[in-house]
């Protein structure tokens, strides 16, 4: 739910609260907030804004020196079709980024910004980017790609989930993972 104390036009400051998690209606039980930033379109009339531009800089004057992988949109294609996979919009504040590899789930890696894969059954695939900066620091992402039937029958799209966690390999117990 929204909080109460916003009002339409208050300006509002880093740490106020603007709304309560929620894992209810159509969100699938998974706890989330939607964000969206509502104004005058140049048609004069009102619409939604891109907001990710705005919570990366947000993010970036919190946390300065980050380095985001970033692999969105998510994709969605036929089974045989070619997917492209794309980290092109990783942020490196501050420093560069200097390797992008791809860990893809039919046991390849790519070490590139951009790779392509062709899935030979219908499914959900969540492929894994990692960059590295040249301070050292290491950030990952994945990118949920959808395959559906040859034959498009949306009858026959298969149920999808996205479960992902970080490090992959290597975990000890007491680790703690995200």
């Amino acid at each position: 739910m929204i909080d109460p104390t916003i009002e339409l036009g208050r300006p509002i400051e880093a740490g106020d609260p603007v709304g309560a998690l929620g894992k209810e209606g159509s969100s699938g039980g998974w706890a989330h907030l939607h964000f969206g930033i509502k104004c005058i379109q140049p048609s004069g009339r009102l619409g939604q804004v891109e907001g990710y531009p705005f919570l990366v800089e947000a993010y970036l004057h919190e946390h300065p020196g980050a380095l985001l992988a970033c692999t969105r949109p998510h994709r969605v294609g036929m089974v045989g079709e070619e997917i492209e996979l794309d980290g092109s919009r990783s942020i490196c504040d501050g420093g560069k980024i200097t390797s992008y590899q791809w860990t893809l789930q039919n046991g390849s890696t790519a070490d590139s910004i951009r790779t392509t894969v062709k899935y030979e059954q219908e499914g959900m695939y969540s492929e894994m980017l990692t960059v590295a900066d040249d301070r050292g620091q290491t950030d990952v992402d994945f990118c949920v790609v959808q395959i559906l039937p040859q034959d498009g029958d949306p009858a026959r799209t298969p149920p999808a989930m996205h479960l992902t966690y970080y490090p992959t390999d290597h975990i000890l117990p007491g680790q703690p993972i995200a």
